[in-house]
């Protein structure tokens, strides 16, 4: 089995199949948009567990970190509680954030 190639194609796709983009806006939109596809194929009750255990988890040094800091803030917006809305849960101490 061989390794699959790393960097760019002739397509301006990189290896893993993301596309290569341009500047550093947008490595971050595409890390938060791949974030966002991710998360939206999740059910509501999934997300207060597997989101936190992702945030918990090392940042992948293949990705760019511009990329995985637009992953991570869509991580982070998916669950914080929004202002004027009642998805607030209890933590650990049983107070809402």
């Amino acid at each position: 089995m061989t390794a699959p190639p790393r960097g760019r194609d002739f397509a301006g796709q990189t290896a893993a199949g993301k596309p290569a983009p341009t500047d550093a806006v947008d490595l971050w939109a595409q890390g938060y948009t791949a974030a966002t596809n991710v998360l939206d194929t999740l059910p509501g009750p999934l997300l207060r567990v597997l989101v936190p255990r992702l945030l918990a988890v090392g940042d992948d040094t293949h990705d760019d970190p511009r990329y995985t800091a637009g992953y991570r803030a869509a991580l982070h917006e998916a669950v914080s509680p929004q202002p004027g809305t009642m998805n607030a849960w209890p933590t650990r101490t049983g107070h809402r954030r």
